[in-house]
């Protein structure tokens, strides 16, 4: 309850009242169900691709297209993006976005591919670790347009 609240006092831009709940929050113990509740809040600071899905926002909805503004508007931005952004961004806008977005998924596509090649260029020590391509290799598992391109590419 406590942390509804505090959402929606943070998404009404009612400061006092946040931080008051905000207190209020910290003497509950950690919990699956608080960091739940604070999700929302979270996707307010700092719009995250990974977590609309959590919170049931599907893509072709009023609130999905809302979603894609959003994460779109922080890539925009720039600022306090993660290493891995492209590969999120790309997941997310072959998911939830539409051909507005088509411009922006094609660049981070392209990045992700930038990146994928780049650890494949070393030799010896100079190799990626199998652990970093890996984990590339993951992320682009969740995008079907990145798994075309990289297939294509591999038949080539």
């Amino acid at each position: 309850m406590v942390a509804a609240e505090y959402v929606e006092a943070r998404r009404e831009g009612r400061r006092r009242e946040a931080a008051e709940l905000a207190e209020e929050l910290e003497d509950f113990p950690p919990s699956l169900e608080k960091a739940l509740s604070l999700v929302p809040a979270r996707i307010l600071q700092q719009p995250t691709p990974e977590l609309y899905p959590i919170l049931g926002i599907e893509s072709r909805t009023p609130e999905g297209r809302n979603a894609v503004v959003a994460v779109v508007a922080r890539d925009h931005n720039g600022q306090d993006l993660p290493a891995d952004w492209s590969y999120s961004l790309a997941w997310f806008l072959d998911l939830y976005g539409s051909a507005t977005e088509a411009g922006r998924l094609d660049g981070a596509l392209a990045e992700c591919a930038t990146h994928m090649i780049a650890l494949g260029t070393g030799e010896g020590e100079a190799a990626a670790p199998v652990e970093d391509i890996g984990y590339a290799l993951w992320r682009c598992s969740r995008s079907p347009k990145l798994i075309g391109d990289l297939r294509r590419e591999s038949l080539r």
